[in-house]
């Protein structure tokens, strides 16, 4: 009996599982163990960032998630959008903090491939209840603010979505500056909202303001006075009385010489009775005609117009300026031609107009045009120059080229002793050129020296000769010339330094060189040691303009084309027209001259038989004229 009792005893013992032993692999899952044979404790490869399979149990109680599928997961780097990832590591999709709203910070991504917005709330967003940046407001968050801080009479403020101020209720309570005038909060006045003027409240004119704080502003209304108290107001007046302000011809007419007056009724008056001179920036002159380009790039040409050289598309003269007829802005006009004229467009073309009887126009015939025609050549151009029967050019790569007559070679001696109706090759580095009568001379870009081509019987080539040459000869004793000019048989150039030197014919003392021999076949220097940035010539008399502005003229005076107001018959040396006047541009005819005065107003003096002088009369002028206005 005692046997069995403790038999049964040991029986109870064995049964009783409050006291276990920690066995892996019984199935029992330890305090110790992470899971036990079959028992997982409810482990998932989901939780480690697999999105398929199941976790088995190892041998040693550790959950093995080698049997979850391992081909994607949070943390391989991609965004499995199906999987409910929004990012991966360092890979956001492109997306910003600004992009969920934030006002910046640096967005992130945590281990469950969501985006964790720590940082970017840090610096903050509307709709967080701070106010940040620009925001006037943010959820209840008002910054102190109230409709009547805000300068409503009343209301209730809210905040919109989008963290700014609802001012609907504010609106409805009203304010200064709405518009409307609330008599009851003391307003006189709301913004343009004024409810009488300044006549009406007993003042003479002005203009009657409303202030910030909806009151009346009377100080305009309080200086404002009247019409004829000599004292310019210039919101409501023209003028008053002699005060005009700072208002001129020039300012208010672009007139160039002249007054306004101004009127009993404070009216400025500027019409030609007062204001009076068009503004040009040019001037050319053919043998008994001239044209002009004015500030506002008009082309207008005045005196005979036999063959079409005013360029308006008909033959008719004109003593005042006429309308060219083109719509081609021009930079350069040309000076001797023979009843025809070229000019250098902004685009790098040259047009001609007028006589072109030895094709001397480049269009590639003989027919005359009456209107700006273009150069037959697509070359672009920088400089012109016009001869009595031929033209020439530089292109932009330093080309010489002539078109015209060419029967003294004129043009070069590569060609035959005829015409060249359109642009021929006359040399290369070149960077300026003159036409003249029956010869050209032109500088070279590389040395400044100047080479002449053509007539020289009377030394206009300046090789120290006075024969004919139908190839490039050397102008003697000249080097670094920045300018060329060419008349009918006289030549002339400026030097680096600014001084004139001239060569050929000298019967009317042409030369400026205060000798009396009839030929000069070397250049020599024009005396008086005038510094000059331009020069004009045609056949027996010269005009420049000095660096100063000062106008000098020389040669031939029997038609006064000297402008001086003498009848000495010539001068061998320089005098200078109306001593005071500076003057920006010179061209000179066979007969008469014209030049352009600083304000921008063409005078012209000399022979008038043809309207050449442009004043609106035949008769001519010992004296600069001004061209009349059309």
């Amino acid at each position: 009996m005692k046997n069995l009792f403790l038999i049964a005893l040991l029986l109870f013992v064995a049964c009783d599982d409050s006291t276990t032993v920690d066995t892996c692999g019984d199935g029992i899952l330890d305090p110790e163990e992470q899971c036990d044979s079959g028992n997982i404790n409810g482990a998932r490869c989901i939780d480690e960032g697999f999105y398929s399979g199941t976790p088995t149990c190892s041998s040693d109680c550790t959950v093995d998630y080698s049997t979850c599928d391992q081909s994607i997961s949070c943390g391989d780097g991609l965004i499995q959008v199906v999987h409910m990832e929004q990012c991966d590591g360092n890979n956001l999709n492109n997306e910003t903090c600004e992009d969920h709203g934030y006002y910046g910070g640096t967005l992130s991504c945590d281990n469950r491939c969501k985006f964790d917005f720590t940082n970017c709330a840090a610096i903050g967003r509307c709709g967080d209840d701070e106010i940040q940046g620009t925001e006037d407001c943010d959820g209840t968050n008002f910054d102190g603010q109230s409709c009547t801080s805000l300068g409503y009479y009343g209301g209730d403020l809210s905040c919109t979505d989008e963290c700014t101020f609802d001012l609907a209720s504010c609106a409805s309570a009203g304010s200064c500056g709405d518009g409307d005038i609330q008599t009851e909060h003391n307003e006189e006045c709301d913004g343009t909202n004024l409810g009488t003027t300044c006549e009406l409240m007993g003042y003479h004119g002005g203009n009657l303001s409303c202030r910030n704080d909806c009151t009346y502003d009377l100080s305009s209304c309080e200086s404002y006075g009247m019409c004829g108290d000599g004292i310019y107001n210039t919101d409501f007046e023209g003028c008053d009385g002699t005060d005009l302000g700072d208002q001129t011809c020039l300012s208010v007419a672009n007139k160039a010489y002249g007054e306004p007056l101004c009127n009993t009724a404070c009216v400025l008056l500027t019409s030609q009775d007062y204001c009076y001179g068009k503004r040009y920036q040019m001037v050319g002159a053919t043998g008994f005609s001239g044209c002009g380009v004015d500030t506002e790039d008009n082309l207008f040409c005045w005196g005979y117009n036999d063959v079409g050289q005013l360029g308006n598309g008909d033959n008719i003269s004109s003593t005042i300026p006429v309308h060219g007829d083109t719509s081609v802005v021009f930079t350069k006009l040309t000076n001797g031609g023979n009843k025809f004229t070229c000019a250098l467009s902004t685009g790098g073309a040259i047009y001609c107009w007028g006589n072109n009887s030895d094709g001397q126009l480049g269009v590639d015939d003989a027919a005359n045009r009456s209107s700006p025609t273009v150069v037959a050549d697509s070359t672009l151009y920088k400089e012109v120059s016009a001869g009595h029967s031929h033209a020439c050019g530089i292109t932009i790569n330093n080309v010489a080229k002539c078109w015209g007559s060419n029967t003294q070679f004129q043009i070069y001696s590569t060609f035959p002793s005829t015409d060249r109706l359109t642009p021929s090759v006359s040399g290369t580095d070149y960077r300026k050129i003159a036409a003249g009568g029956y010869h050209t001379c032109a500088v070279r870009s590389d040395t400044g020296v100047v080479h002449c081509w053509g007539a020289g019987s009377e030394g206009q080539l300046g090789d120290g000769q006075s024969i004919s040459n139908s190839d490039h000869v050397t102008a003697s004793g000249l080097t670094e010339v920045s300018e060329i000019y060419a008349g009918l048989s006289i030549s002339c150039a400026i030097d680096s330094g600014n001084y004139a030197w001239c060569w050929g014919s000298n019967q009317y003392g042409q030369i400026g060189n205060g000798g009396s021999s009839n030929t000069y076949n070397s250049p020599v220097q024009v005396t008086g040691n005038h510094q000059f940035v331009k020069l004009s010539l045609h056949s027996t008399h010269v005009c420049g303009i000095d660096t100063a502005g000062g106008l000098w003229c020389w040669g031939n005076n029997g038609a006064d084309q000297l402008g001086l107001g003498t009848v000495a018959p010539s001068h061998n040396e320089p005098q200078q027209v109306s001593p005071g006047t500076i003057f920006t541009d010179v061209a000179v005819g066979p007969f008469h001259t014209c030049a352009v005065e600083e304000s921008g107003g063409i005078w012209c003096w000399g022979s008038d038989s043809t309207g050449q002088l442009g004043n609106g009369t035949d008769g001519d002028s010992a004296i600069p004229d001004l061209i009349t206005d059309i």
